[in-house]
C-alpha cells in the first residue's frame, strides 16, 4: 500500500486520474498511464492535499499581484513619471495606496522627512539550499519570490539591494558591497547545506558590525550563531489535526497570517497595533535566547518571534515580514521602521 507521502512524493509534478476500482488506481504521468497501489482513502487525502496545495498557490499570486500594482504606484509616486495605465486605474491604485497608508506611516512623520539609510546598497541573502527546489515551478516561484522582495526592500530603504546565494556564493561572505545586510528564510532543513558553508555564514554573523535584520531560518541562524538552540516545535499531539501537511509533516507549526503579540517599546514596532498580523510559515523555532539578546515578540505557539541585541544592531523575526499584502501590511510597516532606525543609527 502507497502512503499518502509516497504518492506526493512520486506525483509532486501533477497527477491525472484515468480510472479507479476499490484498491487500484490508473495514474496517468507525462502522458504514461501505470498502475498504483493505493487506497481510496488515501487517494481522497491525496486530492484533498492536492486541492489545498493550489488554493494556497493561488492566494499567494494574488497577493503578489496586490502588492506588486501599490509597489508600481510608489515608485511611480516618487519618481514622477506618469504609469501608462487608464486614469481609472491610477485612481484606483491611488485609492488603495492612500488605504495603505493610514496603517503604514504615523500621520505625525511626513513623506519628506522619514530617514533612509545613509548607506548604497543592501544585501540580501538567500538561505534557501537547492534541494527544496528541485521542481522546476518551485524554482521559478522561489525566483520570483526573491526578485519581488529585492524590489520591496529597495523600494522601502530607498536603495538598491543586491542578491547572495549563500549556496553557491559563500565565498562573497567577505566582500559583500552592502552595508545593511537581511537573511531570508528557507524550507529546506539547515543540514541540507555543507557544514562548513553554514559554519561560515554564522561567523560572519558573530563578527558582522552593521545593522541586520533575519526573516524566519534567518532568525533561527542569527540566534544559533550567537549560541541559543534551534529545533522544530514538537510532534502534534495524537489526534490533533495538521494544518499543512506537506509542510513538515506530523509537527506542530505556524502558517498563513497569524496575531503576534508585541511585548517591547522598539522601534520596529513604531505605529503598529498590538498584537499585530504577519506571516507565518515554519515549523522550527528559536528554543531560548542567546545572551546579550532580548524578547521583543511572542505568540501562543512560539514564544520567541522577535529579538533584538542589546548593544548591536541585530533583529531577528519568526514571522515573514516582506510577505505582505494590502489587506495585512504589518509587515511592510515593520521593514520601514528598520530602515528608518538604520537611517537613525547613521546619522
Amino acid at each position: 500500500m502507497m502512503s499518502v507521502r509516497e504518492a506526493r512524493a512520486q506525483f509532486s509534478d501533477g497527477m491525472a486520474k484515468v480510472a479507479y476500482g476499490a484498491e487500484r488506481v490508473i495514474i496517468q504521468r507525462r502522458g504514461r498511464p501505470f498502475v498504483a497501489l493505493i487506497s481510496m482513502d488515501d487517494l481522497r487525502k491525496l486530492e484533498a492535499l492536492e486541492s489545498e496545495a493550489e488554493t494556497r498557490k493561488v492566494a499567494r499570486a494574488q497577493a503578489l499581484a496586490a502588492a506588486a500594482a501599490v509597489r508600481e504606484q510608489i515608485l511611480t509616486e516618487r519618481d514622477g513619471a506618469p504609469l501608462p495605465d487608464s486614469a481609472d486605474v491610477i485612481a484606483r491604485l491611488r485609492d488603495e495606496r492612500r488605504r495603505m497608508t493610514e496603517n503604514l506611516r504615523p500621520s505625525s512623520i511626513p513623506s519628506s522627512t522619514v530617514n533612509r539609510p545613509s548607506s548604497n546598497m543592501l544585501t540580501y541573502i538567500d538561505l534557501e539550499h537547492s534541494s527544496a527546489l528541485t521542481d522546476p515551478r518551485a524554482r521559478a516561484e522561489h525566483q520570483q519570490d526573491r526578485r519581488y522582495e529585492q524590489a520591496l526592500f529597495a523600494e522601502l530603504s530607498g536603495h538598491p539591494c543586491e542578491l547572495l546565494v549563500l549556496e553557491h556564493e559563500a565565498d562573497r561572505l567577505d566582500r559583500i558591497r552592502g552595508d545593511v545586510v537581511l537573511l531570508s528564510g528557507l524550507s529546506s532543513d539547515f543540514a541540507a547545506h555543507a557544514p562548513e558553508t553554514l559554519a561560515r555564514m554564522e561567523a560572519f554573523i558573530r563578527r558582522w558590525e552593521g545593522p541586520l535584520i533575519g526573516f524566519c531560518g534567518g532568525h533561527q541562524l542569527i540566534a544559533h550563531a550567537f549560541g541559543a538552540p534551534i529545533g522544530p516545535l514538537g510532534p502534534l499531539a495524537p489526534g490533533e489535526a495538521d494544518p499543512d501537511p506537506s509542510f513538515g509533516p506530523g509537527m506542530r507549526k505556524e502558517t498563513g497570517m497569524m496575531a503576534v503579540t508585541l511585548l517591547a517599546d522598539d522601534p520596529l514596532f513604531a505605529g503598529l497595533p498590538n498584537p499585530a498580523v504577519f506571516y507565518q510559515e515554519h515549523y522550527w523555532e528559536v528554543k531560548h535566547l542567546p545572551d546579550d539578546f532580548i524578547y521583543l515578540a511572542s505568540s501562543p505557539a512560539c514564544a520567541i518571534q522577535a529579538m533584538r541585541h542589546r548593544h548591536r544592531p541585530i533583529y531577528g523575526t519568526q514571522f515573514h515580514p516582506e510577505r505582505s499584502d494590502p489587506a495585512h501590511p504589518h509587515g511592510w510597516r515593520l521593514l520601514r521602521n528598520f530602515f528608518e532606525w538604520v537611517g537613525t543609527l547613521k546619522r
